[in-house]
């Protein structure tokens, strides 16, 4: 016995067959348009997965660092911008945050600069971080060779650099170690010399802003002295005592206010 399913008086069966000639009759029109679904559903699925994938890594990055930790970051407005700079945090508002936020346990301004490291003929295109001895701590950070700074590199702004991978690569290769090695740095118009202390463990794709793979690490009173002048930073890093996080935000955010 036949079966007939029927759907608004149209016999299925036979609205199948039509569909199919359809489809014989136009290949190149058919297969086209399948390509096209095929690319749009894989694109989608590409993209939700690339969103995902950075997601869980700055999650990640973000955990690594502990939930204890703080970020303020000035955000000028246009006409706060000046050649191309901006006026906003200094390391005066560093020391207003220490002086009265007494439930941080741990401070540190950040100051970032696009630079070309260069030895010989080989040269290197990533970003200068200024930083104090806290640094690792605040941003985990690992070494896999040498030292970071100390105090006494920050109180006479000394020219050394701790590498990450990326930039040790492409300047000495994996083999040759970096340690004690001369490289230029240039920031703008500025070129200076700086000895390498330190190298970091890989890290990889932290998923967003750069890697600390790319970065070169200075004190942060050497790139102020010796590569953009001034005492302006680009964001404070912090540690509040357990618990204490959001209390200490809104205790930061009136000071700077």
């Amino acid at each position: 016995m036949a079966v007939w399913v029927v759907c608004g008086g149209v016999n299925l069966l036979e609205s199948i067959k039509v569909a199919l000639s359809a489809l014989a009759a136009n290949k190149l029109r058919s297969l086209l348009t399948m390509l096209g679904v095929i690319i749009g559903v894989g694109a989608v699925i590409i993209m939700v997965s690339i969103i995902q994938g950075a997601r869980k890594k700055a999650i990640e990055s973000f955990q690594g660092s502990g939930s204890d930790i703080l970020f303020a970051f000035y955000a000028p407005k246009g006409e706060a911008r000046r050649g191309g700079r901006f006026e906003g945090l200094t390391m005066d508002d560093v020391a207003a945050i220490e002086r009265r936020v007494q439930i941080l346990t741990v401070i540190s301004p950040e100051l970032q600069a696009g630079a070309r490291a260069v030895r010989g003929k080989k040269s290197y295109s990533g970003q200068t971080v200024g930083g104090t001895i806290h640094y690792p701590t605040l941003t985990a950070v690992k070494l896999d060779a040498g030292r970071f700074f100390d105090q006494t590199d920050l109180d006479s702004y000394a020219k050394v650099a701790v590498l990450g991978v990326k930039v040790r690569d492409a300047l000495f290769g994996k083999d040759e170690s970096p340690l004690g090695q001369t490289i230029q740095l240039q920031v703008g118009n500025m070129t200076v010399p700086v000895t390498v202390i330190g190298l970091l463990t890989r890290k990889g794709n932290e998923g967003f802003g750069t890697s600390a793979d790319e970065r070169i690490i200075l004190p942060i009173t050497t790139v102020q002295r010796r590569l953009t002048g001034g005492r302006t930073v680009a964001g404070i890093n912090a540690r509040a005592k357990p618990g204490l996080a959001e209390e200490a935000a809104d205790q930061v955010f009136a000071v700077l206010k």
